[in-house]
């Protein structure tokens, strides 16, 4: 029985040294798992005429981009530098987008 004991503590014992000495994967970037997306929230134009999405402008703050639906001559109908759009919606007419940020609501022509 006390050879069993030395075998088992040994075991232990090396078993230790080597999970203490393991190598953990690195850890994901924050900025993957956190930071903003390329393009998000696509839609089309009530008229179908139009793309929009969200995506960051060059300060990395979320704005209200569209192009025709082809994708030519994308450009940001939004200029916000502080604070991201969170929310944007075709009006019916596909010449006016309404968009949120934070609890302010205005309107884009």
């Amino acid at each position: 029985m006390a050879i069993d004991m030395k075998c088992l503590l040994c075991a232990l014992i090396w078993l230790c040294t080597f999970t203490i000495y393991a190598k953990l994967p690195a850890l994901i970037p924050r900025e993957i798992l956190f930071g903003n997306p390329e393009r998000s929230v696509p839609e089309i134009s009530p008229d179908g005429s139009q793309l929009s999405w969200l995506a960051p402008n060059k300060n990395g703050v979320l704005n209200v981009w569209v192009s025709a639906i082809d994708g030519a001559n994308p450009h940001p109908v939004t200029n916000e530098t502080d604070h991201p759009i969170q929310y944007y919606r075709w009006a019916s007419i596909s010449t006016t987008i309404t968009a949120t940020k934070s609890t302010t609501f205005f309107r884009l022509t």
